[in-house]
């Protein structure tokens, strides 16, 4: 332990990022060097000691570290918590006004009228490849740290003034290939913000995002990626369980655009789940099936784009199978065994650690001990899950702790089940 105490927000932002200490310290410099004309040369030791708390970033690197990740002193560890006197209702309103904010300027923007939100000069300026290149990277930036911590107060400001940014550089693109460019930003950046919505719990708002990105990407002719974003929304209807949009939503996205084998399989695995909430236990071990089939079949693609590589790893595609075998094991007890090795398997790719993520397939795993009639291991994953989720600033994880502390009612008697719930539901 340094003399500051360790950082351990900047390495989890180090970490999303997927960066080594090295390769962090390379690519602050060389964003310092090419963005702030700052001649610097940090080191992978000197991030270790910043992360270890035994020495502190000076002016000249807090500036590089807001201005490499986009995020805030304050969620980079490096200043202490703003105040805030808003109420949680007064929060939710903040961030749906914010977001929907984002989402009207981008509407505007595609359909040619001006943009009104309040823009500094830096928006204004006319789009260079650079700082398109730069609107898609601080996406991935703001992306990772979603999937991994949650929709925090930072990834819906980053989000919104993205939005906005990309959106008002829209009316200055010099030429058609520059304008394309700009609305596959806006595109990308439209897709964030829809997740974003979804995990704060604000359907109706992400269903906007995700209406405006397909739209963006469709004007900008990446036909790849408006496919993408509708199987997300149809990964959307998950949530609010409505099997008949999801299975149409992924059939609109087999017309729109081309998928590699493993985009392919994560289109099976969600419909699986659709079935599962269904019920129809047929469907489900046949889609399954296709899941993994498509998932190893030799693919001609070259590489992977970062708004769809979440989706195609191997702990994926156990997760969802997972998931909807727990869902289907709720009403067919016989497949919570299958369901329970699939979550397991997920977990052990995920290799550990506080991800948003994990901490959903132990839910999962929960319910799927459950369903088992196995107390003991569903309560302990249940326990996991919510120490992990002091780590992240989830509403959807919230929302998941409390539906799985409903199922454990039915167990209360029980000593250890009455004190997880009071744990769960007394912090409502």
């Amino acid at each position: 332990m340094g003399r500051y105490g360790a950082n351990l927000a900047l390495k989890a932002a180090r970490l999303a990022l997927r960066l080594s200490q090295d390769g962090f310290a390379e690519r602050l410099g060389s964003h310092m060097r090419e963005h702030l004309e700052l001649n610097v040369a940090p080191s992978g030791n000197l991030v270790g000691m910043w992360e270890r708390g035994e020495t502190r970033p000076g002016l000249a690197y807090r500036q590089g570290l807001t201005s490499f990740t986009g995020m805030s002193e304050f969620d980079l560890g490096l200043a202490t918590a703003p105040a805030t006197a808003h109420a949680p209702k007064e929060d939710d309103t903040n961030r749906r006004e914010l977001l929907m904010g984002s989402a009207v300027t981008a509407g505007a923007a595609l359909i040619g009228l001006p943009i009104t939100a309040s823009l500094g000069p830096a928006d204004l300026q006319r789009p260079t490849p650079q700082l398109v290149a730069e609107l898609h990277r601080l996406a991935d930036l703001h992306r990772d740290w979603l999937y991994e911590h949650g929709a925090s107060t930072q990834v819906q400001r980053g989000i919104a003034q993205l939005l906005n940014r990309s959106s008002a550089l829209l009316a200055h693109a010099s030429s058609e290939a520059m304008r394309r460019d700009v609305l596959g930003a806006i595109s990308d950046i439209s897709g964030v913000a829809a997740y974003t919505c979804r995990d704060l719990g604000l359907h109706t708002e992400a269903d906007q995002h995700y209406v405006t990105g397909v739209q963006a990407a469709q004007a900008a002719g990446a036909h790849d990626l408006a496919g993408h974003l509708v199987v997300r929304m149809a990964g959307h209807q998950v949530e609010r369980r409505q099997p008949e949009q999801i299975l149409a939503h992924l059939e609109t996205a087999s017309r729109i655009g081309t998928f590699t084998p493993r985009q392919v399989s994560n289109q099976r695995a969600i419909a699986a789940w659709a079935h599962a909430i269904r019920g129809d236990d047929a469907s489900v071990r046949r889609l399954v099936g296709d899941a993994e089939t498509a998932f190893v079949a030799p693919s001609r693609a070259q590489g992977t784009a970062t708004w769809q590589s979440r989706h195609v790893h191997e702990s994926e595609l156990f997760s969802l199978t997972g998931a909807a075998l727990a869902t289907l094991a709720e009403v067919k007890p016989q497949h919570a065994p299958e369901a329970i090795s699939r979550l397991t398997r997920a977990l052990s790719l995920l290799g550990g650690g506080f991800s948003r993520n994990a901490i959903l397939d132990h839910l999962s795993l929960a319910e799927a001990y459950l369903a088992a009639h196995q107390l003991q291991p569903a309560l302990d994953a249940a326990h996991q899950a919510r120490e992990m989720s002091h780590n992240v600033s989830s509403r959807l994880v919230s929302n998941r702790l409390l539906i799985v502390s409903g199922k454990l009612r039915a167990h209360s008697r029980a000593g250890d089940v009455a004190d997880f719930i009071h744990l769960i539901e007394g912090n409502r």
